[in-house]
């Protein structure tokens, strides 16, 4: 029997290999719900995570599992009615379609598929093409330096990464971005500037903003002759 899990906003079973993201439909890094695949006669959360991985673990676009428990509904003066428990196996093919969060409109349990050695990172690395993840944390160089930035409106990161290439992709002085995800979203595009960091981005450092995602631009060339 699973057990409650600390900060669930209601029960939720322990599952191996699955981490619980909470009540309502599954939500991807970018807040988006994703596609599905139903498998009927399922009873429990539990059988429905064994069935959606025996079925698709070896398939890279599944992501997790949405599962509505089985309920009456019952009416004064109407005959109760009966609902079956309802089993999906979240998939989704586009980059940045793991699963981190619940959209709370409903009372379906939320279920991020870990992969088989039920491993799951606390700050999974969104992949896109031209860009390099380096860490959790503010960019900086190989010295320690903290960059320059400029600030972009951008609703996820990967709005973000496409807005401070189009805007600086003609400027040596680009070398990547910051982004955090959070209520409010922030996109900082990266600068290699005389009196802060200069050169290309060798890392993160999450002295005050270990919820900031740090990426490099693959084709940056800055000057570092300042």
């Amino acid at each position: 029997m699973g057990q409650k899990v600390a900060n669930s906003p209601g029960w939720a079973e322990e599952i191996d290999r699955y981490t619980f993201r909470g009540e309502g439909h599954c939500l991807n890094q970018r807040g988006l719900t994703l596609s599905y695949e139903t498998i009927d006669d399922i009873d429990s959360v539990e059988e429905c995570a064994e069935a959606c991985e025996e079925k698709y673990s070896s398939d890279e676009d599944f992501r997790g599992i949405n599962f509505l428990p089985s309920f009456i509904t019952s009416r004064r003066g109407e005959r109760p009615t009966f609902s079956q428990a309802n089993c999906n196996c979240m998939m989704e093919e586009r980059s940045g379609g793991e699963i981190t969060s619940a959209n709370g409109i409903n009372e379906e349990l939320c279920y991020s598929f870990d992969g088989p050695g039920g491993e799951v990172s606390e700050h999974p690395a969104f992949g896109f093409q031209g860009f390099h993840f380096e860490g959790m944390g503010c960019c900086e160089n190989d010295q320690g330096d903290f960059f320059s930035y400029e600030t972009v409106p951008a609703y996820d990161i990967f709005e973000c990464a496409e807005t401070c290439e189009e805007t600086f992709k003609h400027d040596s002085r680009f070398v990547g971005i910051n982004f955090l995800l959070a209520d409010i979203t922030n996109c900082n595009c990266m600068l290699s500037e005389p009196g802060y960091g200069y050169g290309k981005i060798t890392g993160a450092s999450d002295v005050g903003c270990e919820s900031e995602y740090c990426y490099s631009w693959d084709r940056a060339s800055p000057s570092i002759a300042m």
